[in-house]
């Protein structure tokens, strides 16, 4: 890490210079692990001018460099002007919906009412993710009932099938009991859906 150039960042962010040398410098503190670099990748991925190379290079490295500390800048790009472009990563969605915990409840929410199918799928999916653990404290009870509410909204028969899907297990990983009657409801017409 110590041999790397100390122009790295300037080149992997410069717009005016080679998109090759960009490249090259992007895939370099990737496979480096170089200090600050996540934050760097992110402010590439989120430039709205950006070019769209540059962009997919930082985006599916900072996917790679991405744990449960830096989660937030992913959760970010949803909602950031590269979202078409990170959304169609699987990888990307995969990390979310893996490392997502309740900590990171807040940022995930924003995106609740994201106008992309897809984008409300990965965020509504990480909730029943592996490490989306609520404890059984009184403060996580209403973390519970209120989130609950929240998701009962998707459990009709109009959202589209894979928000739907990603409601469901939702509700079941977390407990989610504010969704108790949508779920009720949604059971009594189980026979005419296709889930």
């Amino acid at each position: 890490k110590d041999l790397l150039p100390d122009n790295l960042a300037v080149w992997a962010k410069d717009d005016a210079g080679s998109r090759e040398l960009s490249l090259a410098s992007i895939a370099l503190m990737v496979k480096a692990k170089n200090k600050n670099c996540s934050e760097l990748l992110h402010q590439i991925a989120m430039d709205k001018n950006a070019d769209p190379l540059r962009v997919a290079a930082a985006i599916d490295g900072l996917t790679e460099l991405t744990d449960a500390s830096n989660l937030g800048f992913l959760i970010a790009l949803l909602s950031g002007p590269s979202s078409d472009l990170a959304i169609e990563r699987p990888l990307l969605s995969k990390r979310i919906i893996a490392l997502a915990s309740s900590d990171h409840l807040p940022r995930l929410m924003e995106l609740f009412d994201h106008p992309k199918d897809s984008i409300r799928a990965v965020m509504i999916e990480s909730l029943g993710g592996p490490n989306m653990r609520m404890g059984d404290s009184r403060a996580e009870l209403l973390k519970r009932e209120t989130l609950g509410k929240s998701i009962a909204l998707k459990l009709t028969a109009t959202p589209p099938p894979l928000e739907l899907a990603a409601a469901i297990k939702a509700v079941r990983g977390l407990r989610l009991f504010g969704a108790r009657d949508a779920m009720l409801e949604l059971a009594k017409g189980i026979d005419e859906r296709q889930l």
